[in-house]
């Protein structure tokens, strides 16, 4: 399930930055964080790498639902939501660091212009039995940074 969202919004960003920046190329990587350094540096040089940095459950009614079926009634079981966060970095050189930032503010583009997905409008989804994928961009404070980055440097 969490392999079919990552590639899934993997694909869509390569496709709207590829579109967007005229390029066939793919732009985004696809990373685990703890291979950050351990990555040859062709493999996410000069790309915006994509790595799961967090996830977890969220709380939610936990109650069945009873679907009326017939003379009786028939139990749904509640959705089961994950919430994942996802650092988008870019891996740049000096030399074109405007489009390693460039890049960036297409990757927040691409989930401004759409941050809902649902399996109607994305068939793929439908093949890996997930309902709806919403995005939503998030700022760090200071301190949580630093928890992050410090977290990804061992």
């Amino acid at each position: 399930m969490f392999h079919a969202c990552l590639s899934f919004l993997h694909n869509e960003l390569n496709h709207y930055i590829q579109d967007r920046a005229n390029t066939t190329d793919d732009m985004v990587s696809l990373v685990l964080p703890q291979t950050f350094h351990d990555l040859p540096s062709p493999a996410i040089q000069n790309k915006v790498a994509m790595s799961p940095v967090d996830i977890h459950r969220e709380e939610a009614n936990s109650h069945q639902a009873y679907i009326p079926q017939g003379k009786g009634f028939m139990t749904k079981n509640p959705p089961i939501i994950f919430s994942m966060k996802v650092l988008f970095a870019a891996h740049f050189d000096a030399q074109h660091a405007l489009d390693g930032l460039q890049h960036l503010a297409l990757v927040i583009a691409c989930f401004q212009a759409k941050h809902f997905f649902t399996a109607k409008d994305t068939p793929i989804q439908q093949q890996h039995q997930l309902d709806n994928i919403s995005v939503e961009l998030l700022n760090l404070d200071e301190a949580a940074k630093q928890v992050l980055w410090n977290r990804l440097r061992t």
